[in-house]
């Protein structure tokens, strides 16, 4: 995988970042790993999603539009420049508030409200695409986003797969 590019932002303690994988991938079980630095002690969550007709070029062509956006306020959200026929991701989190609703389609929401808390959400392309959630209250938050291209035929279809795994280490 491969970090997308203008997709990673710190903002505190919430940081996020979108990775993007292309090319032919067999289907069945998968595994995602995250491999932490010795003395890493943070809080994380791991999502995966997969969509097909999504253009295979990779990089920038696939995943144009990578964006980021911070803040402190109860109503994290970022428009995603997209288009017709293409796909938006995001996630998000935020330091301290529990996430109270997720706009689109929710991929994850875990939220416990005392610690960094974590969410993503897609919806389908268009021109620009807000992807937002609200918080129970006030609190510093991040978030990444990005468009993922159609192939040139028919758009990327609605998630196949969807895995969430909230951990903290």
């Amino acid at each position: 995988m491969t970090l997308i590019p203008n997709s990673q932002v710190k903002n505190g303690a919430c940081g996020t970042a979108l990775y993007g994988l292309v090319g032919s991938v067999t289907t069945g079980a998968k595994t995602l790993a995250v491999v932490l630095t010795s003395g890493t002690n943070q809080n994380f969550y791991i999502s995966a999603i997969s969509f097909t007709g999504v253009n295979q070029t990779g990089g920038a062509t696939s995943f144009p539009n990578g964006t980021t956006g911070t803040g402190t306020s109860s109503a994290p959200s970022k428009a995603i420049t997209s288009a017709i026929g293409d796909a938006v991701v995001a996630t998000g989190c935020s330091a301290t508030q529990a996430i109270s609703t997720v706009s689109n389609t929710t991929v994850y929401n875990n939220s416990t409200g005392n610690t960094v808390n974590g969410w993503g959400n897609e919806a389908a392309g268009a021109s620009s695409v807000t992807l937002s959630a609200t918080l129970g209250g006030s609190s510093v938050w991040s978030v990444s986003g990005t468009d993922v291209a159609a192939s040139g035929g028919a758009g990327p279809s609605c998630p196949k797969t969807r895995t969430t795994m909230g951990a903290g280490c």
